[in-house]
């Protein structure tokens, strides 16, 4: 059996910095990942209370005051969001190829028009998401 060094390599700056920063991400991870069940629990309590108030109920311009007992939510008014008024006049006025250059089609809404099959037989995957990082503790270690 080979005996081990106990001698360490020396690291450099860069190495140093980037093991605070695994180590940094790391204890971010266990604090993101206990917090996940409280983030969705309001983001379905703001969906529930968003419901409340429809269009019909209280118009996009306007804001109301949820009551609650230790607290009230400012209802505020809708957002605005910028929509195209006419995608033929933006085809006329780029022209078939620029449009098609910068047209993107949801394949989510291309599925719903056409239909899975279709839209699967038309699509090619590739590997350019993000690459997803887990976060493995090394036992005996704090986080």
């Amino acid at each position: 059996m080979a005996a081990t060094s106990k001698v360490q390599p020396i690291k450099t700056s860069d190495q140093l910095d980037r093991t605070a920063l695994i180590d940094e991400f790391g204890a971010l991870d266990v604090e993101v990942k206990a917090f996940a069940p409280t983030k969705t629990r309001h983001e379905d309590l703001a969906k529930t209370i968003r419901a409340w108030y429809p269009d019909e109920v209280l118009p996009a311009h306007h804001a109301t005051t949820a009551p609650g007992t230790s607290c009230d939510v400012l209802v505020g008014m809708r957002g605005e969001e910028r929509h195209i008024v006419s995608m033929i006049r933006i085809f006329k006025l780029l022209g078939k190829g620029r449009f098609l250059e910068l047209c993107h089609i949801a394949l989510k809404a291309l599925e719903e028009a056409l239909g899975k099959e279709a839209v699967e037989a038309q699509v090619v995957y590739k590997r350019t998401g993000p690459r997803k990082l887990t976060v493995l503790a090394k036992l005996g270690k704090a986080a």
